[in-house]
């Protein structure tokens, strides 16, 4: 059971999303665009965003000590669901939906989100899951009282020794922090580059991502200023560091590919944080790049017999499960 040491119903300092590298440690405030973005395009983000591919969830929740019983020779799991899990910047839900279908509930399952947009959206999707607003320098629970932090798509927004120390503060002697991202492309991925992961596509895999590649630079193009996790930054936060033994660490990775209706794919990308903040002549620019570059992509970037209205979207996805040093 989780207990409190400051009331969860008041709303926490928005210290959380910061860019450290504009601001020192003693004036950390909300990263704007995070902020700004997040609480006016979360009903976006929440409908067109992809989910978590449900088997690399199983393995990311195995490997975060989840999961008392797996039979892989039948595919069952049981989830440990007696285990207490905090999930930091939860958003509106999207990995939240994978731990209340494998048991969780209100009851070990606590939700901190510094956005009251993301929270809006959150509450319609789980209104029998109490979600607070919060910060990852000020988390309102007690010393070594959760078995798990989870932060799904969202740590690069405060990759710093000062959310680890919070964390770790957090977490039991032999609980994990666990990190996981899906992301678009691997060409402009300085992370997966870093990891040294070889995601071992075929050339067929490649043709197929190439339209997808393609999609995605015209609107990265646009991140220069804000933390992503595509970057590699927020692996620096691990180094010199010791509130997180770096010789615990589980590094994994998958890809896919999702049939994507050509008609969403502006919106897709307006619901980044970048892109949402672009004044609107900005973003009728991008989008008439967009519609212009799909109509003229190869016959292998579409899924076939979609007729050309449905792209290959390739998918990837890792996790980062790290045991703090207490």
């Amino acid at each position: 059971m989780f207990t409190s040491v400051r009331p969860l119903n008041r709303i926490l300092p928005l210290k959380s999303f910061v860019n450290l590298g504009k601001m020192s440690s003693s004036t950390k405030t909300v990263h704007p665009t995070s902020l700004n973005s997040f609480n006016s395009n979360h009903s976006l983000y929440d409908r067109v965003r992809p989910d978590f591919d449900p088997q690399f969830v199983t393995k990311f929740l195995g490997d975060l000590g989840l999961v008392s019983k797996k039979n892989d020779r039948l595919g069952e799991v049981t989830f440990n669901n007696k285990k207490d899990i905090l999930e930091l910047a939860a958003g509106t839900g999207k990995f939240t939906k994978k731990l209340i279908a494998a048991g969780w509930s209100s009851t070990n399952l606590k939700i901190i989100e510094p956005s009251v947009g993301m929270i809006e959206s959150f509450q319609k999707n789980f209104p029998q899951v109490d979600a607070k607003v919060g910060s990852s320098y000020e988390i309102p629970l007690e010393d070594s009282s959760v078995d798990a932090v989870i932060v799904a798509q969202g740590f690069h927004w405060f990759s710093d020794k000062n959310s680890l120390q919070e964390i770790s503060r957090v977490l039991k002697p032999n609980g994990k922090l666990g990190l996981i991202w899906n992301f678009d492309s691997t060409g402009n991925n300085s992370s997966l580059a870093q990891s040294g992961q070889d995601l071992g596509l075929t050339q067929l895999e490649i043709d197929k991502k190439y339209g997808w590649e393609k999609i995605a630079k015209l609107a990265q193009d646009f991140d220069d200023e804000v933390p992503q996790y595509r970057k590699g930054e927020w692996r620096t936060a691990f180094q010199n560091q010791s509130f997180f033994k770096n010789d615990s660490v589980c590094n994994q990775f998958i890809h896919r590919f999702e049939k994507f209706d050509v008609d969403l794919v502006y919106d897709y990308w307006l619901s980044r944080s970048y892109i949402t903040k672009l004044p609107d002549n900005e973003k009728a620019k991008l989008k008439a790049q967009q519609d212009e570059l799909i109509s003229q992509l190869p016959d292998a970037s579409f899924v076939e017999g979609s007729d050309k209205k449905q792209l290959n979207q390739f998918l990837g996805s890792e996790y980062f499960v790290i045991t703090p040093n207490k």
